[in-house]
């Protein structure tokens, strides 16, 4: 699956280490894909309790739902919307307001360089790691769960076979 990717994408001029949501979306959303990650995000997070970021993400992908839907289908959520948006589409097939959500993920000018990258790296290998414990934790509930309803089912029909004799 490929939802929210990890970027480098340097050598396509937009500087995006991470999608902002990806820890929300490992631990509360692990099992969503598409449209339905912001949804989810938004229904079971809340965006009073969103860092501003993953707000301004949430936002972006809201103002350009039907721009992404028309020039980058089946990417919505994942690392490579804003590379489709901003890089691959022809800005005159892009919306004025979708533009505007976008421009916080255009490149920045280059700063100190050095010790900032390696600071940002770790950030952003930390973010991953906590974002698939959350999602390996969030699969074992499901599967948990499965099994739960799968022993109560059997439950139900011992029962059943029992008042039955």
């Amino acid at each position: 699956m490929k939802v929210f990717s990890i970027l480098g994408l340097a050598s396509v001029g937009l500087v995006v280490a991470q999608i902002p949501c990806d820890e929300e979306y490992g631990k509360h959303c692990p099992d969503k894909s598409s449209w339905d990650v912001g949804e989810c995000i938004r229904e079971k997070v809340g965006m009073d309790n969103l860092s501003d970021s993953c707000k301004s993400y949430l936002t972006a992908m809201s103002v350009c739902k039907d721009d992404i839907a028309a020039n980058c289908a089946n990417l919505e959520f994942t690392g490579e919307v804003i590379v489709c948006m901003l890089n691959w589409t022809s800005p005159s097939k892009v919306s004025s307001g979708c533009m505007e959500a976008l421009s916080v993920y255009k490149e920045k000018p280059q700063g100190s360089g050095g010790g900032e990258e390696k600071s940002e790296e770790d950030e952003r290998r930390a973010k991953a790691r906590r974002r698939r414990r959350n999602r390996a934790a969030g699969m074992a509930r499901e599967q948990k769960d499965r099994e739960k309803k799968k022993d109560d089912k059997k439950a139900r029909r011992r029962r059943k076979i029992e008042k039955e004799l």
